[in-house]
Order: C-alpha cells, then sequence, then structure tokens
C-alpha cells in the first residue's frame, strides 16, 4: 500500500499534505495571531503608544501567523514546501477574511484584502522552504 502511494506521488509529482496537518497548522497560526493581537491590544490601551501603528502590527502578525503556518504544514512533506506554504498561506489569509469580515459590519472585498491574501501567500512559502529544510524530531 505504502509502496504504490510513494509511486503515485512520485509519478504525478503530487504533494500530500494530511488534512490533519494543515488543521494544525492553521489552528497554530490562528493561536499565534490572537495571541499577539490580544498584547498589541494591551500595550495600545495601558501604554502612550500611537494608534497608527495599527495597521502595521496587523501586518507584521499576518506575516509570522502564515510563516508559521507554512512552516507546521510543510513539516510532513519531503519537497515542494513552498507550494504546501503557500496553499497554507491561502487557507489562512480565508481563515482570517471570514473572521475579520463576520466580526465587522459585513464582506466587502477591497484592495488590502489583495494586500493580505499576497503577503500570507509568500510568508507562508518562506514557512513552508523552512518548514521542508527543518530537522524533523519523530523517528520514521
Amino acid at each position: 500500500m505504502y509502496n504504490n502511494e510513494y509511486k503515485s506521488v512520485k509519478d504525478t509529482g503530487a504533494v500530500k499534505v494530511s488534512a490533519a496537518a494543515f488543521s494544525k497548522a492553521m489552528l497554530w497560526a490562528l493561536g499565534l495571531t490572537s495571541a499577539v493581537l490580544l498584547l498589541a491590544a494591551l500595550l495600545l490601551t495601558y501604554t502612550p503608544i500611537s494608534e497608527t501603528l495599527i495597521p502595521t502590527i496587523a501586518i507584521l502578525t499576518a506575516v509570522l501567523s502564515a510563516m508559521s503556518a507554512g512552516v507546521a504544514a510543510s513539516r510532513s512533506v519531503k519537497n515542494r514546501g513552498w507550494l504546501t506554504g503557500i496553499f497554507a498561506g491561502i487557507l489562512y489569509s480565508i481563515i482570517l477574511y471570514i473572521f475579520s469580515s463576520l466580526a465587522s459590519d459585513g464582506f466587502h472585498f477591497s484592495g488590502y484584502v489583495i494586500v493580505m491574501s499576497v503577503i500570507s501567500m509568500l510568508a507562508g512559502a518562506i514557512g513552508g522552504i523552512l518548514g521542508v529544510n527543518m530537522p524533523n524530531k519523530r523517528k520514521r
């Protein structure tokens, strides 16, 4: 069974990532997003930091979270981590868009959404490259 799956993946060049790996990656990324934004909210509330930093904080948080999603998703694949990372970045940006639209006054598509999606894809790709090249602690 394993040999046949390996042959089909090797022949087609497909990257197989389990749904559990993507779910874990998304939970990790959304948890990181929540923690960083909570810390930023506390800093903005209780310190004299200017509110003009909010867009910068949001973009840096998206970059870090999408990169961590790419790393977490690509740890289980052997090659093409950049592709797995891009998919993780896209999935992260879709989830983030849905959550932010539900929290605001509705679903609005703007240039900001496109910029955040592209940034998430690029950061996810970088995270995927890093994740593939990290040593795996599990013995197989």
